[in-house]
């Protein structure tokens, strides 16, 4: 086993879960924030929950982990995660990594529940989260952490 390499915040304010991914994440990394946001999802204990995805400051990740997050994901979705406002301001590449699941299934007792949106500003996801019917605090015109 090696040590992390990158590294991520993860931190919860009512049912929006605040993700900021930093740096290039190695198995470790990865296998340490899979564990993170499904800690998280069961304290939700089944509510519906959203994510605000920061990954301005990420660097991609070894190919290993890519179907790790893939799976972290559906879990999710079957823990109550309905949108994710995921936010990238440095070029596609990144982007492209999460479109790529775009087309792949992702449902729940039958129904399309989960949505997720691309922005270049925190706020605009935020927004966007509003306009769906998630509540986020907010303070100043940014996201409040609880």
């Amino acid at each position: 086993m090696f040590t992390q390499h990158g590294a991520f915040l993860l931190t919860r304010c009512g049912r929006v879960l605040f993700l900021e991914m930093k740096g290039a994440w190695n198995l470790e990394t990865t296998l340490a924030f899979r564990r993170a946001v499904l800690d998280e999802a069961t304290e939700l204990n089944g509510q519906e929950w959203s994510l605000v995805t920061d990954m301005t400051e990420w660097e991609l990740f070894t190919p290993e982990c890519e179907p790790i997050v893939f799976e972290t994901l559906k879990q999710s979705v079957s823990s109550g995660l309905t949108r994710e406002a995921l936010i990238n301001n440095n070029g596609s590449i990144k982007l492209n990594l999460f479109k790529k699941y775009k087309n792949k299934s992702l449902y729940f007792n039958g129904l399309h529940i989960f949505k997720r949106q691309f922005f270049t500003q925190k706020q605009d996801g935020i927004l966007w989260l509003q306009q769906e019917g998630v509540t986020v605090l907010l303070e100043n015109e940014k996201y409040k952490r609880c």
